[in-house]
């Protein structure tokens, strides 16, 4: 098998290896971007810092593994297709030898998670009938002002933006008014112009494109609009009205605990709900979970009772603020645990536990 550069590695392990089988194939390009391949020859090594749940795939060739200064198994890539090496939970370092040339693949887990989680938002707003729905939430997201969202609240920012069409010449804020609206251009480009005091004439401070966004300073500061934005192409814009745009910046949508709170919260009464998928949940499960992933997640509420209270988890807390803010929209009392299955310290089973020898308490 020959893969000659990353894009063909990375949708090779999206063909073949878990959980990168599970993204879109909209997710791949970042998912390239953010892993780190190695093509190793023999008698080469890579030693790498290592967090808990990181991925680790072995996509061609034969090495040996090294944990901590101490030498495990060799393992060869036909060996372990479709499934990333297994990485003892309290490993800090490992180390690769290589014994034939190797391609090794590495991404860390809350990468994969976060693009499980922007995959979890779409799917589970596919009902929702809107041709452009993925690709105004990539622009949404790509936005840097988008980008201090939490996630559960992109779809909630999403449905209250407006489509605007600009012309060019079009000013779309004055320096001096009173702010009103965040844009988000869509496509299209404008000029920023901007009047220092004590100056005739107003200067050019810089230009935007595909998905830059403007106003938000005049709104969070409650001030005068400090720039002219004017159109030098024409397109379209995405407009939030300002109490929308105060509702998602000021304040976070979804009720989250801490493990311990938690744990508390369980014993009490409250059912746990885990949202990753099933291949995640044989691994490695809290015992009281009950599993209900995230991508058939809206179907599998009708299950829900609305007169119990809920506690929702996944690997590391993103997916499960998606999860629960679906449930508070829909009249349910949940709350979002922090840190996932990553940071529960208390009793868990699963195949993963069956082969490790690690103190319960570590895992």
């Amino acid at each position: 098998m020959k893969l000659n550069n990353n894009q063909e590695i990375i949708h090779y392990l999206h063909r073949h290896y878990y959980p990168i089988c599970r993204l879109s194939t909209a997710r791949l390009k970042e998912a390239e971007d953010l892993s780190r391949i190695f093509k190793l020859k023999p008698n080469e090594n890579v030693e790498l810092s290592i967090e808990f749940g990181d991925y680790f795939y072995l996509v061609t060739g034969r090495i040996q593994m090294v944990v901590d200064n101490v030498e495990k198994t060799i393992i060869h890539a036909n060996k372990i297709v479709g499934k990333p090496i297994s990485i003892p939970n309290d490993a800090s370092t490992i180390k690769f030898k290589v014994l034939e040339n190797s391609i090794i693949c590495n991404i860390k887990n809350d990468v994969v998670d976060h693009l499980l989680s922007w995959d979890g938002i779409i799917a589970t707003h596919s009902y929702e009938i809107h041709p452009d729905l993925a690709e105004i939430i990539d622009n949404i997201r790509n936005s840097l002002a988008f980008q201090r969202l939490p996630l559960e609240c992109v779809i909630g920012a999403f449905k209250c933006m407006k489509t605007v069409k600009v012309k060019t010449g079009d000013e779309i804020i004055r320096q001096g008014d009173q702010g009103e609206r965040f844009y988000l251009i869509k496509s299209g480009r404008a000029e920023v112009w901007v009047l220092e005091e004590f100056e005739d004439k107003p200067e050019k401070v810089s230009e935007l494109g595909e998905n830059d966004s403007f106003g938000e300073q005049a709104l969070l500061a409650d001030q005068p609009r400090s720039a002219t934005v004017k159109m030098i192409e024409d397109g379209e814009l995405l407009a939030l009205e300002k109490p929308d745009f105060l509702k998602f910046f000021s304040k976070t949508m979804v009720r989250e605990v801490d493990v311990n709170v938690a744990k508390a919260m369980i014993d009490s009464g409250y059912e746990l709900i885990d949202v990753r998928f099933e291949e995640e949940y044989e691994a490695l499960y809290i015992p009281a979970a009950s599993l209900i992933p995230l991508n058939v997640f809206r179907e599998g509420m009708e299950t829900l009772a609305k007169n119990k209270q809920y506690v929702i988890h996944c690997r590391s807390g993103k997916r499960s603020r998606v999860a629960a803010l679906l449930m508070s929209e829909q009249g349910f009392d949940a709350v979002s645990m922090q840190g996932g299955i990553i940071k529960w310290p208390f009793e868990k089973k699963g195949l993963s536990m069956k082969t490790s020898s690690i103190p319960n308490k570590y895992l």
